[in-house]
């Protein structure tokens, strides 16, 4: 294995050896890889020329974030200095970078990309390969007419999205969908620990749209203020997420926040068409707005499911406030539907919902479900945690399918010695929502001392 050197302001003999030696032209020195060899890259912002192509079959991989100074220990990948990114500019008049093949990348950030197919990232890889893109960033990436502004994948086998940052892109023109990733293939497209802020499309999901049988499972990530911009167009469904085609979409431990349609679009987080089903685990859905479900809208078999989720202060400004507007009834188990609101005065579902074991605002027929104010905190970084006891507490079914043992925090799920246990299940004082209550230790030591008296 060899390590190949790249820093554009080096002077030396431009051969990759060293950092004074290193090459200058970071296409030449991906080029320049063999199998089982490392570029690194300085932390440096490097305007494009010309649009980087990863197209060497011998799969080098890709380290940037290089400290310019090379403070710390330079002379390894976990020496580099945290949040450190080599970053390359399309300078508004071209596309950043296009993957062909399979590969990992590690610490790049692409900025002000602008192409008619895709702004920042086409990855277009075989169906065999495997890309992997570790703390990757594109930031305010555009297109005008195209499939994405942030990232199109069209082709991989498995294309895995750890700690990225998709940040203030931009997708507009008619038939556009996609501000943040647009995801055509059939592979398994896994996203863990990312970030999704205040991109957009001018028709339907900011965030990320999905039209192919593959699967997308995404964890311990943040939607917050995707949407859509279309004021004049009859439809712009799906905020943040669009799925259609018959493929599957899950999403445990995220937080969706703020996101929107404009128009007449429907399902402010997501709007699901034709078989495309999608279940979130341990999720927050709060604050978010559409005309037609604040929160989700489901038509022509597709599907939406929500365990543990706390689905709060949505707002629709017409109808399906907190939960839908659609032909589909969606399902509900152990969840918080509280504080939503349409001006029809229906607030949480439009239409018939299944929904169990849940704490619903306004109450809802169904096994296990109560009308209690939950006790939000209300402040701090995770406001929908719940500060006090309520019925939302030990009183959820730990036997639904896909019950999450764990909240939303990674906490354990606890039994509160001063509720009666109502819920279902192994345990059966699992709460309802994303967050679990946690006991105060000196709480739960007097009620122990109280049993051994």
């Amino acid at each position: 294995m060899a390590t190949i050197f790249c820093d554009p302001s080096a002077t030396g003999s431009n051969n990759g050896t060293s950092w004074t030696d290193a090459y200058t032209s970071f296409q030449t020195a991906y080029n320049s890889g063999g199998a089982s060899d490392e570029i690194w890259i300085k932390a440096r912002t490097i305007i494009l020329s010309a649009t980087i192509s990863i197209n060497n079959s011998d799969e080098p991989t890709v380290y940037g974030g290089f400290d310019i100074a090379l403070t710390g220990t330079s002379g390894s990948v976990a020496g580099r200095t945290a949040g450190a990114r080599t970053t390359f500019s399309g300078n508004s008049s071209r596309r950043c970078m296009t993957i062909q093949v399979g590969n990992t990348l590690d610490s790049i950030k692409l900025i002000n990309g602008n192409d008619g197919t895709v702004g920042g990232l086409y990855v277009t890889a075989s169906s065999s390969d495997n890309v992997v893109l570790r703390k990757f960033e594109i930031w305010d990436c555009t297109s005008n007419g195209g499939s994405a502004a942030g990232c199109l994948a069209y082709n991989f086998n498995t294309l895995l999205l750890d700690q990225c940052v998709f940040d203030g892109n931009v997708l507009s023109g008619s038939g556009t969908y996609g501000g943040a990733i647009a995801y055509f293939s059939s592979g398994n497209l896994t996203i863990t620990d990312s970030v999704f802020n205040e991109n957009t499309a001018e028709l339907d999901a900011g965030g990320i749209y999905s039209q192919n049988s593959g699967t997308i499972t995404c964890t311990g990530s943040t939607f917050t203020l995707n949407g859509t911009s279309s004021t004049g167009a009859s439809y712009t469904d799906g905020g943040c997420l669009y799925s259609y085609g018959g493929g599957i979409m899950t999403f445990t431990d995220c937080k969706f926040d703020g996101n929107y349609t404009l128009a007449t679009g429907s399902g402010g987080v997501a709007f699901s068409w034709d078989g495309e089903d999608i279940t979130f685990i341990n999720c927050t859905l709060t604050n978010n707005e559409a005309e037609y479900g604040g929160c989700f809208s489901n038509y022509s078999s597709g599907n939406v499911y929500c365990v543990n989720c706390t689905v709060a202060d949505n707002e629709a400004r017409d109808s399906g406030g907190g939960g839908v507007s659609s032909e589909f009834g969606p399902t509900f188990t152990n969840c918080i539907i509280w504080g939503n609101y349409d001006d029809l005065g229906t607030d949480n579902f439009e239409t018939t919902a299944t929904v169990t074991y849940s704490d619903v605002e306004g109450g809802y027929t169904g096994t296990g479900n109560v009308n209690d104010n939950p006790n939000f905190k209300a402040a701090g970084d995770d406001p929908y945690d719940l500060a006090s006891a309520s019925a939302a507490v030990d009183s959820g079914n730990a036997g639904a399918t896909n019950y999450p043992s764990t909240d939303i925090l990674g906490r354990a799920r606890v039994d509160d010695p001063d509720t009666t246990n109502t819920g279902a299940g192994t345990p059966a004082y699992s709460d309802m929502g994303a967050y679990e209550m946690q006991v105060a230790v000196a709480a739960f030591v007097g009620s122990l001392l109280l049993l051994n008296n």
